[in-house]
């Protein structure tokens, strides 16, 4: 996070970090910011990705949330696959 972070602020990069930690995600709320659709719903519900984005203010950083917890991520994938 840290990488990222400094990316978009001090070199001027757009990042886009990815919380793919579908059973514990933890970056939008260590940034403050509430939680809300991402990668999951666009594996499983066929989300728009950039619709879920989270632009944080913190030069062009954005998220792309976990969303909604999933107890066995390695099925979402199969269910659409």
């Amino acid at each position: 996070m840290n990488l990222a972070i400094t990316l978009a602020q001090e070199f001027d990069h757009s990042v886009l970090l990815i919380d793919a930690d579908l059973r514990r995600p933890s970056i939008l709320n260590y940034l403050g910011f509430p939680s809300g659709p991402g990668l999951a719903e666009c594996i499983m519900d066929g989300a728009n990705v950039g619709e879920v984005l989270v632009k944080t203010g913190l030069g062009k950083l954005s998220i792309l949330p976990a969303g909604r917890n999933v107890s066995h991520p390695s099925n979402c994938c199969r269910q659409n696959g």
